[in-house]
């Protein structure tokens, strides 16, 4: 069971997005993974098909372990354990 609930502030200490605060937007408790608005975003390359006719570069989010996120107090401004 985890301390981390969907819509917590949280504070990534290491990794390439080091230092940067989000919310949780998705939790995967069973991989010990979950998602974080504006953290650990990459481009992919997307074929045109019925969902995309567009088509194109897009920015998807991927999970990030939760290992390397901790609770923050968005009050004082400081991660807590």
């Amino acid at each position: 069971m985890s301390k981390l609930h969907v819509g917590d502030a949280v504070y990534v200490r290491s990794g390439k997005d080091r230092g940067k605060t989000g919310k949780i937007t998705k939790i995967a408790p069973k991989t010990g993974q979950l998602w974080v608005e504006g953290v650990h975003l990459v481009k992919r390359h997307q074929k045109k098909s019925a969902a995309h006719p567009q088509g194109g570069i897009i920015e998807k989010h991927l999970p990030l372990p939760m290992s390397v996120v901790a609770l923050s107090n968005t009050e004082k401004k400081e991660s807590t354990k």
